[in-house]
């Protein structure tokens, strides 16, 4: 089976990238002709032994995000990325998914430095209200 498949596409992706579980179930095993809750459970182990993790978006009652199972629905999307790459890192440290969970002042010094580099390499993109989330919130921001 060319499970490799999926760490390719994160890896080609700058090591995030979002699927439909549907894509995620044929790269997994193409044998499997429905997901299901078990078979999600399965896939989310072989994430976690690649070091891949996954984010679900939409509402989550009932649960934690970081303990959202993975969808058994085909055409749902997650977003997956590899755990050590850079968003990776980054997507660890803002949900606090790290050893050093118990130390704020540790996690926002890592995330000011890579602040610095976004800011930096994305100059001008968010003071001239530039809206990236699409929430308007760019235009609100005081420069």
């Amino acid at each position: 089976m060319p499970r490799h498949v999926i760490n390719d596409a994160l890896t080609e992706h700058n090591g995030i990238r979002a699927f439909d579980m549907k894509w995620i179930k044929n790269e997994f095993d193409s044998t499997w002709e429905r997901l299901s809750e078990s078979r999600c459970r399965e896939l989310e182990e072989w994430l976690k032994s690649q070091d891949i993790g996954y984010l679900c978006p939409g509402a989550h009652d009932g649960h934690d995000r970081k303990a959202c199972p993975l969808p058994s629905v085909e055409t749902a999307e997650v977003l997956l990325y590899q755990r050590k790459s850079a968003i990776g890192v980054t997507i660890r440290l803002t949900s606090f998914d790290t050893p050093l969970s118990q130390q704020p002042a540790v996690v926002g010094g890592m995330l000011s430095m890579l602040a610095g580099v976004l800011e930096s390499s994305f100059a001008g993109a968010f003071k001239n209200g530039l809206d990236v989330l699409g929430d308007g919130l760019a235009g609100q921001r005081q420069v």
